[in-house]
């Protein structure tokens, strides 16, 4: 097993912000129209749009797109996102 230390990043963020914290899970999803996976694009995309709305509201959105994503398909691995705004 490769292991590598952790490494420390200083972030700059402002008011208003949306902090997202996420495994895999999500993007490596197969589904879609054509079996395959999410992948890390689209669940930046989705991420920029649910930043635009309010918090309270963007857990259904996530688990909406992730179900009509995944359709029929079998859960292939642990999905976790939270999400939290900078006040």
């Amino acid at each position: 097993v490769k292991t590598e230390p952790f490494r420390c990043y200083d972030l700059e963020y402002l008011k208003g912000d949306m902090i997202y914290l996420f495994t895999d899970g999500f993007s490596s999803q197969f589904g879609g129209p054509k079996g395959k996976k999410l992948m890390k694009s689209n669940l930046y995309k989705l991420m920029s749009e649910a930043a635009e709305i309010p918090v309270d509201q963007q857990s259904g959105k996530f688990k909406t797109l992730f179900e009509d994503w995944q359709g029929t398909l079998e859960q292939v691995d642990d999905v976790t996102i939270v999400g939290f705004k900078i006040d």
